[in-house]
């Protein structure tokens, strides 16, 4: 198991990689045009992972979520969890530096957000990925994909986090808190940018309003074919 994913993870750097070298080389043409990326942002016990993985399987497309950490961490050359502590989270560079003694190597915030910002880029001109938070929607911009935003009531995430997780009501409203909290100080932090902003993404969706994950998904592959895309981060 753990050499499929070492390959999965090589192959996935490669083909990155060749990508930016041949768009450098003016040899490429992009796919996103014909498979637009998905910058999917969700509330914590809103089901967007569940969401996300099953439009993948519809549309056949490639998800990305913990993946973008991997493929950070290999371009800078530093181990995977360093990253892990910067991932939709504000840190100062004083905690990135004894996070650095421990895990091997140093990386300030800015350097996090510059790779992250080249990698989400990157695969979002490969065309057919589905990008799941990390400010992916901020990043691709107006037309650089479809962006979309999952929410719901807070009562209603605290139920999932309950019935799927296991967690205990006040366990489920804490972490939900405390994970609110982190991503939208990041996208403040880090790209001056509210988190809850309509104008941010092309489609916001109450999960609270559909029982079927599958009624959501028709919604966003009807939408995805009548977008119009721009230049990634014209907007």
């Amino acid at each position: 198991m753990a050499k499929d994913i070492e390959k999965f993870f090589k192959g996935q750097v490669s083909a990155w990689r060749t990508l930016v070298e041949t768009k450098k080389e003016g040899k490429e043409k992009s796919d996103r045009t014909k498979n637009p990326p998905i910058a999917i942002s969700r509330d914590l016990g809103t089901g967007g992972r569940f969401i996300a993985e099953k439009l993948a399987c519809c549309l056949n497309y490639k998800l990305y979520d913990k993946e973008i950490i991997e493929l950070i961490a290999r371009e800078r050359k530093i181990h995977k969890e360093l990253i892990e502590t910067l991932d939709e989270r504000t840190r100062s560079n004083l905690e990135l530096w004894f996070e650095g003694i421990i895990k091997g190597k140093m990386i300030q915030a800015s350097e996090y957000i510059t790779t992250l910002a080249k990698v989400i880029r990157s695969l979002a001109e490969l065309g057919g990925v589905i990008l799941l938070g990390r400010a992916s929607n901020i990043i691709l911009g107006e037309g650089g994909g479809l962006r979309l935003r999952i929410i719901a009531p807070l009562e209603y995430r605290i139920k999932n986090l309950v019935k799927y997780e296991h967690y205990s009501e006040d366990k489920a409203r804490e972490t939900i808190k405390k994970t609110d909290s982190e991503r939208s100080q990041f996208l403040k932090t880090y790209f001056n940018s509210n988190i809850a902003d309509p104008l941010n993404y092309d489609l916001v969706i109450n999960r609270a309003c559909f029982s079927s994950i599958d009624t959501i998904v028709k919604i966003i592959t009807d939408m995805l074919s009548s977008i119009t895309l721009k230049e990634i981060g014209s907007c």
